[in-house]
């Protein structure tokens, strides 16, 4: 049953995903050819400040929904009503927090821009659209999504987002064509309400018993108000990786190269998209399995965990690094490309996207929230000087720079170190010889797709299908080669024939 919900809501996550990157392409190609690059830097910007304003949710989501796992588990509807009208009050209490931490920073918004305002534009009006959208993401009925997570149902929450998606999607290609920049702005409170609303329906629907009302005790409020606080840390950290990066280049660098970063940043979004696709996914799952089954368990469970992501992000940054200049060249034209020193450092990001994913879904399923609090604000701190300094040393190489410096050197090692430590107790060892394994292979792949692409042909469509043969073909060839035998391999030949059987 675990692994057939695992399989469905893969299956339902992997359509939004499709959905969620096509359209946005075509979004982001309307608007840089129909309004200009810096109306999309004006997108990037607001949604990067409006991000970090959403830390003020704390990172509950998964705190909350971890809370939920034992009581819907066993049916205790009663606990889950109670924890449910708790939610629905502090999701409310961050909404309006968002709305007057974003009201007060309006009047400063155009500091966080260094040059290339679109003329005519109001970004105050923009950024404040932004800002309702935002809002109403926590303030109505936010806190449904949380069941759907915790009862391993994301299929109804994709399904949600799926509808709502190619409603919002398409209204904002039209209107960009027609140069209504306002129009497509304004769709997108619009579908958050309509996302949230129809999320609601859904969980009634499905989920009639679960009525929030009642309080919960004072004990849960306390370990929720210690885990929520541990939990916001790591959230801050998070942040410092992406949202902040964006505020960086657009305010030392402009709103075009902001741009031309996130045109990379879209591609990048893809694998990281599936990455995190896996970690939704398998997170409720694995904590289901964790409260109900032995350490041992639990660690086959994370081997097994390790080689499916470890080796797709692998994948993934290999495609990456030898396709992305190519498809940048195909879709906007060879002025919009950035150095090849930039693609190397976001190839090793995607990379390393695996084992932050692995990561988040190990502490998280089992509940670690209140380990390394201080560590992940050295690697914030570390972080945000960082991309400060290098940016105005060496450019957008110094954003990703910053970021991989603080990942490799101190996020993940010290991540590692505290579920070793504290939960997989004496699986050290062995976890690090299996990294290690995973990143010879990843060097060694690299090198030879690597090799293969220099003797691409030159005509440029010939050259990039030539490439995307070499990418898609020589890291599960290699993978095969090299872990048949293991028996994680074997675990994930025997899923993929079970399901080919069971469809035929």
């Amino acid at each position: 049953m675990r692994i057939n919900n695992v399989i469905r809501n893969m299956i339902s996550e992997l359509l939004l995903g499709v959905v969620g990157t096509i359209f946005p392409f075509l979004v982001r190609t309307c608007i840089i050819k129909y309004l200009g690059s810096e109306y999309m830097g004006l997108n990037s910007l607001c949604s990067s400040v409006l991000y970090v304003l959403s830390a003020a949710d704390l990172g509950v989501a998964n705190a909350f929904a971890f809370r939920l796992y034992k009581p819907i588990a066993i049916g205790d509807s009663e606990e889950v009503c109670r924890l449910l009208e708790f939610y629905r009050k502090v999701y409310s209490a961050i909404g309006l927090f968002i709305l007057c931490i974003g009201v007060a920073i309006l009047p400063f918004f155009k500091c966080f821009i260094s040059q290339n305002i679109p003329d005519g534009i109001n970004v105050y009006l923009v950024f404040f659209l932004y800002l309702m959208n935002t809002v109403i993401s926590y303030t109505v009925f936010a806190y449904k999504n949380l069941i759907f997570i915790a009862d391993q149902k994301k299929i109804y929450e994709s399904g949600t987002l799926l509808i709502a998606f190619v409603l919002l999607y398409t209204g904002q290609i039209l209107s960009v064509l027609v140069r209504k920049y306002y129009i497509s702005v304004c769709m997108l409170p619009l579908h958050t309400l309509f996302t949230n609303i129809l999320r609601n329906e859904i969980a009634k629907r499905k989920y009639p018993d679960y009525i929030p009302h009642g309080s919960v005790s004072g004990e849960v409020i306390a370990e929720l108000k210690r885990d929520i606080f541990s939990v916001a840390v790591y959230k801050f950290r998070d942040l410092s990786r992406d949202a902040f990066d964006s505020i960086v280049i657009s305010a030392f660098l402009g709103l075009i190269v902001l741009s031309d970063y996130q045109n990379y940043g879209m591609i990048k979004a893809v694998p990281v998209w599936v990455l995190g696709m896996l970690y939704a996914v398998l997170l409720p799952s694995v904590g289901n399995f964790a409260i109900s089954n032995s350490l041992e368990d639990v660690y086959n469970i994370y081997k097994k965990n390790a080689f499916i992501i470890l080796f797709l992000s692998g994948w993934f940054a290999i495609c990456y690094c030898f396709l992305v200049q190519d498809v940048i060249v195909i879709w906007l034209g060879m002025d919009f490309r950035l150095s090849w020193m930039t693609v190397v450092l976001l190839s090793v990001y995607i990379y390393l996207q695996g084992e932050i994913v692995l990561i988040k879904i190990t502490r998280e399923s089992i509940g670690l929230w209140n380990r390394g609090k201080v560590w992940a604000g050295i690697e914030m701190m570390v972080n945000l000087v960082l991309n400060v300094v290098l940016v105005s040393r060496i450019g957008v190489e110094g954003i990703v720079l910053a970021t991989l410096i603080s990942m490799l050197f101190i996020g993940i090692p010290v991540e590692n170190r505290i579920i070793f430590r504290q939960y997989f107790i004496g699986k050290g060892t062995d976890k690090l010889k299996r990294a290690v394994i995973n990143m010879v292979w990843m060097i060694c792949t690299a090198c030879i797709a690597g090799l293969l692409c220099s003797i691409a042909p030159h005509a440029q469509y010939i050259s990039f299908a030539y490439k995307l043969c070499v990418c898609l073909l020589i890291p599960p060839v290699s993978c095969t080669l090299c872990f048949r035998q293991t028996e994680e391999f074997r675990f994930v030949k025997e899923v993929a024939v079970g399901l080919l059987r069971k469809h035929q």
